[in-house]
């Protein structure tokens, strides 16, 4: 609760109060006749794209499942690929490049040299990469869980 008045908040409650004042004076605008055709036309072009131009969502069941098969064995050779590689080594690499730009890159990459090194050698290479991508993973289903709860939620306009 507050106990006293804030300047800052009394000025932009007046300049929120102009602003709406004077966007109520402008008249309406109307659109261009045109519009409404231009938009149905981009409506017609979008819907008949083949299948394969549009959002993943929109592909026929027997696409969608083949497609997610490839996908999980891709993230499977590239979690195993990646577990090969040892952080260190490719930290170190990238110290050197860096050393000259500046004290703090180097600093930070001699830190996740060290933390490369750290976990390669107590053989965490495979979990780290699996975690990291079952994570990425994770994020982008609730970012489409997200979407799709949006989208349903979202009040449907009539057209007349």
């Amino acid at each position: 609760m507050r106990t006293h008045h804030d300047p800052i908040d009394s000025e932009h409650e007046e300049l929120a109060g102009f602003i709406d004042r004077e966007l109520r004076r402008l008249p309406e605008l109307e659109a261009p006749p045109e519009l409404g055709m231009q938009i149905l036309q981009r409506i017609r072009a979008q819907a008949a794209r083949p299948w394969w131009r549009r959002s993943f969502w929109d592909w026929p069941w027997q696409m969608r499942l083949p497609a997610g098969v490839m996908f999980m064995a891709l993230a499977t050779a590239l979690v195993w690929g990646l577990s090969t590689v040892s952080l260190g080594a490719l930290f170190e690499g990238l110290q050197g490049r860096l050393h000259q730009a500046s004290p703090a890159w180097q600093t930070v990459t001699e830190w996740l040299a060290q933390a490369g090194h750290f976990y390669q050698h107590r053989d965490l290479g495979l979990w780290m990469w699996g975690g990291a991508l079952l994570g990425t993973f994770m994020f982008l289903m609730m970012m489409g869980a997200v979407t799709a709860l949006l989208r349903l939620s979202a009040p449907r306009t009539r057209s007349a």
